[in-house]
């Protein structure tokens, strides 16, 4: 805070790196005016950054529903997209979807 609801901002538009959907701009202006009040700026805070893939995956055998991943063939928070979702489909024993942009 203060800096904090538009650093976000700016950070989360490079999670698109491929088209962005139609109504981007106005879910972006909302994502900020949201992260403007305070508890929900520290809640968003305490979720990015205690953020951990370990708790995820050491809980993967325990799905029982059906799944399907989707993932974004440019998604920036991954090295290689698609193997991270091939991997995750093995895991899950589900189809995987991986969509170019």
């Amino acid at each position: 805070r203060p800096w904090g609801p538009a650093a976000w901002a700016a950070y989360q538009q490079t999670l698109y790196a491929g088209r962005p959907p139609t109504d981007h701009a106005e879910h972006r202006a909302r994502i900020r005016q949201s992260l403007r009040h305070r508890p929900r700026w520290r809640a968003f805070r305490a979720t990015v950054l205690g953020t951990s893939h370990a708790v995820v995956e050491a809980r993967l055998d325990e799905v029982r529903a059906p799944a399907l991943v989707v993932m974004g063939g440019k998604d920036p928070d991954f090295p290689d997209p698609a193997a991270e979702a091939a991997w995750l489909g093995r895991r899950l024993g589900c189809e995987v979807v991986v969509r170019p942009d």
